[in-house]
């Protein structure tokens, strides 16, 4: 019986394979190009290389630290870099990050080696499910594979292509410029791309199939979905889109499903809803918000790809409509899902006309692009070929010619910072003699001019930094400013070039003491950080006239390290201090 339960299995394997090698060799070649700057990157700098991975994606070493500390026992991740704020209850819970962190645990290795896996396997399993999602809405054809396969490669390597400056440079060599695969980045947004693709996949399921479990699988999924938020409110207006098309076509079984879809997700958010109005609640719960990416506004948003979308999407779906309803026919339901996709993405840059907040709307891109490229390969497969299938056919393979191209171009270009990854090599040794030789959750203050290695700390070892430049935790201000006042002292700034030095890093400054994310990256006028530069000018002249042991172990602090030895001025105030060695390049102090 055991023999023929294997022998069925292989055969389905075997003709799956068959009927979608295809999709099947480009999974692996997502994969590759994702993955393959590991690789090369730590050949290209030879003897140099000493460990330490190509983390080049944005907020790398937030996300992997905010992984490893769920592995260390802190499962709400307050604050991954700051002892006293570890159990900080988040505004977030960190549902992507557990998707790093209990794998770890299960199979007894690192967060880090996780987070390198995940590379490869990630991005691969998003072509899968982008590739699955078009496939079903479609007559299967073999057309309909190449298609399909154009759509998920658009997503995972071609998802830049609408910054069309840079893809242009990209692709003729013109600018040395790197380039990080979006969905290479830990934790977001990929995982919330996984869950809102699965969430499509079963919604299409739930509109052809009576099986409860489709509908029971969606509502669970939706409801761990505000993890990421910006994928969990594309959801939704996807759903909710979807529905209000339903509903005037008077498909009240399905409207009904979506209900209880609703109420199983409104169930399973209970923990998240939780968090998020006991955080909203404190008496920093706007201010937090705020600056988390939280907007206050009704001014409406026109988004370029989403105008994009309609204009090319519109016309032929008014011509269809009117035609098809003349003849007394029904659309074909990809139609539907197509309208749903647009209106949703119009939506989510726009709720906050009614509502008057919204949260950061360029993260909304990560999934908008995405709809958007859904919604022309749709057009492309299911209308297009039919009427013009020779052009529909060349459409589709200059798609995946210019992607795998794309891909090949953006994985190769490591090269570009060679140097500086070289350079970050010099951590490793400071990583290594923490783990073996320090108490887990030991608090490391780092002297560097710019906070980089520092925050590799928590990322690497089970060790905590004094200082951080990440302020959108829920860190009191005070400390953040106590933070950089030390800064400041241990890089020797003395009261009167301390004005000058700080509108000569004005950007450490904006870090500290922005509102909102409009301040943070995207406010031109920069008067506004006069007040913050005069107010810490002030605390510094009096900061300076403290005793400095006494202001450090304000905090837990057990060692010092920096990349040069410690002024004779420094130890000498700093008594208790001993010096542990050299490793690397980097000098090690213990207090």
């Amino acid at each position: 019986m055991t023999n023929n339960i294997l022998q069925n299995c292989f055969a389905k394997t075997q003709l799956f394979l068959k009927s979608h090698w295809l999709a099947c060799a480009l999974t692996l070649l997502v994969g590759i190009f994702t993955f393959i700057p590991q690789i090369l990157a730590a050949r290209s700098i030879g003897n140099s290389y000493q460990g330490f991975p190509f983390l080049y994606a944005a907020n790398e070493d937030y996300y992997i630290s905010r992984a490893r500390d769920i592995v260390e026992g802190y499962w709400f991740v307050g604050s991954p870099f700051l002892f006293e704020h570890k159990n900080n209850l988040p505004i977030v819970f960190p549902t992507g990050e557990y998707l790093y962190a209990l794998p770890a645990i299960i199979l007894g290795v690192s967060v880090m080696s996780v987070a390198l896996f995940a590379k490869f396997l990630l991005p691969a399993a998003l072509f899968a499910l982008v590739y699955v999602l078009l496939y079903q809405l479609s007559d299967r054809s073999n057309f309909n594979k190449w298609a399909a396969a154009a759509g998920g490669l658009l997503v995972t390597l071609g998802f830049d292509f609408v910054d069309y400056a840079n893809t242009l440079n990209l692709l003729l060599w013109k600018k040395e410029i790197l380039h990080v695969n979006l969905w290479t980045r830990p934790v977001n947004p990929i995982s919330g791309a996984l869950f809102l693709f699965i969430f499509l996949i079963l919604i299409v399921q739930i509109t052809r199939s009576d099986k409860k479990r489709y509908f029971i699988s969606a509502g669970i999924l939706l409801g761990i979905m505000p993890g990421y938020i910006f994928s969990w409110i594309v959801a939704w207006t996807f759903i909710g889109t979807l529905g209000i098309i339903l509903l005037l076509k008077k498909q009240f079984t399905i409207i009904k499903k979506f209900l209880y879809l609703a109420g199983i997700s409104v169930i399973a958010s209970a923990p998240f809803i939780y968090s998020w109005v006991s955080s909203l609640a404190a008496a920093d719960g706007q201010f937090t918000a705020l600056r988390n990416g939280l907007m206050l506004t009704r001014t409406p948003i026109v988004n370029k790809v989403v105008l994009l979308q309609t204009v090319l999407f519109l016309p032929f779906f008014v011509l269809e409509f009117y035609k098809h309803r003349k003849q007394r026919k029904q659309l074909d339901s990809w139609w539907w899902y197509a309208t749903s996709l647009v209106g949703a993405n119009w939506i989510v840059f726009n709720f906050q006309i009614i509502t008057g907040k919204t949260v950061w709307p360029p993260h909304f891109v990560q999934f908008t692009v995405p709809f958007a490229m859904l919604t022309i390969v749709l057009l492309i497969n299911n209308y297009l070929s039919k009427k013009y299938a020779k052009i529909a056919w060349l459409t589709v393979c200059a798609l995946i010619s210019v992607t795998i191209i794309y891909g090949l171009t953006s994985a190769l270009s490591y090269r570009f910072v060679k140097e500086k990854f070289a350079a970050l090599q010099e951590g490793m040794p400071l990583f290594e003699w923490l783990n073996k030789n320090s108490q887990k959750d030991c608090v490391v203050l780092v002297r560097e001019k710019k906070e980089s290695l520092a925050n590799w700390i928590p990322a690497f070892t089970h060790c905590n930094v004094y200082t951080s430049n990440y302020a959108f935790t829920r860190v009191p201000l005070d400390r953040l400013e106590h933070n950089y006042l030390t800064t400041l002292r241990l890089r020797g700034i003395d009261k009167k070039n301390v004005e000058q030095y700080l509108w000569e890093h004005k950007d450490q400054v904006r870090e500290l003491f922005y509102t909102d994310w409009v301040q943070l990256f995207l406010q031109p006028d920069e008067s506004w950080l006069a007040e913050p530069i005069q107010k810490i000018k002030s605390d510094y002249e009096k900061f300076l006239k403290k005793d400095f042991v006494t202001e450090l172990k304000k905090y837990k602090i057990d060692y010092i390290a920096g990349m040069e030895e410690l002024p004779k001025a420094l130890t000498t105030q700093l008594k208790s201090i001993k010096y542990i060695g050299k490793f690397g390049s980097v000098y090690i102090y213990q207090l």
